[in-house]
């Protein structure tokens, strides 16, 4: 057995295409008496206009299984740490067409931290360059907003993202002068 203290869920969403399995489908024909698949087809892409039938089945799918995985999880372990890596979007996205993207992919993961069925959030934007700048300081405050307790949303930064070590932590520096805070 391992000493395990948390468990975040990374790319919890749909990716690039709803639950088009059979069952999804029937389940999708069976509530809403409209096809999953031509729904999904008819109006991906820029400008496509989505049916709300496809965002309440998306939002349905991913947040009943973010629940069944904390739920298994805690009765396992009750006190671990449940978090969860969210993507980018929200009303005012400055990029505009990733405004609705978290909740065509089924994220509504400001209501799983706000009703307690995760802990916390992580902001998922990959850049490089300044990365609190623009598009992610956007992200980053629509999620602090968004939750009861706005300490629950957490942000990772990294040379992963392709900046130098050393101009990250002229980034964080920055943050921390401008914010009061170091990003968390």
């Amino acid at each position: 057995k391992y000493a395990i203290g948390g468990l975040i869920l990374d790319h919890v969403r749909l990716g690039d295409a709803p639950n088009t399995t059979p069952l999804g489908a029937a389940a999708y024909q069976a509530k809403y008496g409209r096809s999953l698949s031509l729904d999904w087809n008819n109006t991906n892409g820029p400008g496509g206009t989505y049916p709300p039938s496809l965002y309440e089945f998306n939002e349905q799918t991913i947040s009943g299984f973010v629940k069944l995985v904390a739920d298994r999880v805690r009765s396992i372990k009750p006190n671990i740490i449940i978090t969860a890596d969210v993507g980018d979007g929200g009303p005012g996205h400055p990029s505009g067409e990733n405004y609705l993207f978290p909740y065509i992919q089924g994220q509504n993961s400001s209501d799983w931290v706000n009703r307690g069925v995760i802990d916390s959030l992580v902001t998922m934007y990959y850049v490089n360059g300044d990365i609190f700048a623009g598009a992610g300081q956007f992200i980053f405050s629509y999620h602090r907003r968004s939750l009861i307790n706005p300490d629950q949303a957490s942000w990772v930064a990294g040379t992963y993202q392709g900046i130098s070590a050393s101009a990250l932590a002229s980034q964080v520096t920055s943050w921390m002068q401008t914010y009061g805070t170091a990003p968390q």
